[in-house]
């Protein structure tokens, strides 16, 4: 006899047939796990904020190109917040999975937790939602399949994905206005600098050669070696 607690009743019901074109969720999945080692981290002995970053990246792609089944590129990423520090020593595990495609993009969600291998204590780190499409050989936007989520978690997810895509639009639309407002109202000599320090006594240059081991399976940059420069103190 079957053991029905293992197999309990379905909470929602599927947004689509049997048959119907698409792919599930859980066939997105991606699962990575790394080793933290003195080379990934700052002088505290924690991890940069821009590795990790660049491992949610690559882990977010691998998702979407296993749900497009062609090459994918990173659009934007959603706000990140690092809730606990990650140290030498420790494991990271990173897991990704798209939860709604549009007509070009997809939203791919990144949850990451640290396991303390000593003591098996686990933290959350961070989490983030990316935004990908996949391309053709010359580059063009490829029109993507619908996503079918196969349980009431990710038939939430897909939901939510469609409402924060049109904060991200209505965000954008926000900051370029008050960026255009602010070029044509305000100036350096406008302001008094004799308060604080200047910003330009904050800014920094760091010119580097694009090399083949920067370059991704397309042979463009990755986005990751672009987020872990910005952590160079």
């Amino acid at each position: 006899m079957t053991d029905q607690s293992l197999h309990p009743a379905p909470l929602f019901v599927k947004p689509h047939q049997a048959n119907a074109p698409g792919k599930e969720t859980s066939d997105t999945r991606v699962e990575m796990t790394k080793l933290v080692d003195s080379s990934m981290t700052n002088i505290f002995g924690h991890v940069f904020g821009g590795i990790i970053m660049s491992w949610m990246d690559a882990c977010a792609c691998m998702s979407a190109e296993k749900f497009s089944g062609h090459s994918s590129v990173t659009a934007a990423m959603d706000d990140l917040n690092f809730l606990n520090p990650i140290k030498v020593g420790d494991a990271v595990v990173l897991k990704s999975q798209v939860n709604r495609s549009f007509n070009s993009s997809m939203e791919v969600g990144v949850k990451v937790v640290s396991e303390d291998l000593l003591n098996g204590k686990i933290k959350n780190a961070c989490s983030a939602y990316f935004t990908f499409v996949s391309t053709d050989k010359d580059g063009n936007k490829l029109t993507l399949q619908p996503i079918l989520p196969d349980n009431e978690e990710n038939s939430r997810r897909f939901t939510e994905a469609a409402e924060r895509r049109a904060i991200r639009f209505s965000r954008r639309e926000k900051i370029r206005t008050v960026v255009d407002s602010r070029r044509e109202t305000f100036s350096n000599t406008e302001m008094n600098l004799n308060q604080g320090k200047n910003a330009s006594a904050s800014r920094t240059l760091l010119t580097e050669l694009v090399l083949p081991i920067h370059t991704n399976h397309m042979g463009t940059m990755f986005g990751k070696f672009c987020i872990i420069r910005t952590q160079i103190p």
